[in-house]
């Protein structure tokens, strides 16, 4: 039972990520983004992202304490948003980041939980500690400091607001030429 749930989940994601993305895609930059005047080499980008739909019956994914896990997936892509007068980069460009610091890894932090778990005593007293989230993006370590939120009198942010960021054009590591071909 447990692999034909695991091979129902990893399906329903599947779909889910290529729906997502296939929005992305079409995404329109913000209206408010040409009030912005960018450094000649910076760019605003959006970062591929996606949540895994946790209402949905299908998603059966759950941990040990009935939790669901973690449910956003960061990846190394881009859409350009906006670029300055001297970027190489124009908005409605694709463009791929590194993937160490896009990617979502898994949280060292749960590794560290599951080792001390699996190496307490049997019969010894057990402390409650709660489960570390097992999956994390790694682009808040390396963009958090880049957030850009378009309208700066925003109160309440959207999560596409914590995704977009303002960089330097050399933090990209190349432009994508089709991002449809990433399907196939």
């Amino acid at each position: 039972m447990q692999g034909f749930k695991s091979a129902i989940t990893e399906e329903f994601m599947e779909q889910t990520k290529r729906d997502a993305y296939l929005e992305f895609v079409k995404l329109e930059p913000p209206k408010l983004i040409s009030n912005h005047q960018l450094k000649p080499s910076d760019v605003v980008i959006r970062l591929f992202f996606f949540n895994v739909q946790s209402e949905s019956q299908f998603n059966l994914d759950l941990n040990d304490s009935g939790d669901r896990p973690s449910s956003t997936r960061t990846f190394p892509i881009a859409k350009v948003f906006a670029a300055g007068s001297e970027s190489e980069y124009k908005a409605g460009d694709f463009v791929k980041l590194d993937d160490y610091h896009a990617a979502t890894i898994e949280n060292p932090a749960y590794k560290k939980y599951t080792k001390g778990v699996a190496e307490r005593p049997m019969g010894g007293k057990v402390v409650k500690a709660a489960e570390p989230e097992r999956y994390v993006s790694n682009i808040a370590n390396f963009f958090g400091d880049k957030i850009f939120i378009v309208n700066p009198l925003k109160t309440h942010y959207d999560s596409e607001d914590y995704f977009t960021y303002k960089v330097h054009e050399g933090i990209i590591s190349n432009k994508i030429a089709d991002p449809y071909a990433f399907l196939d």
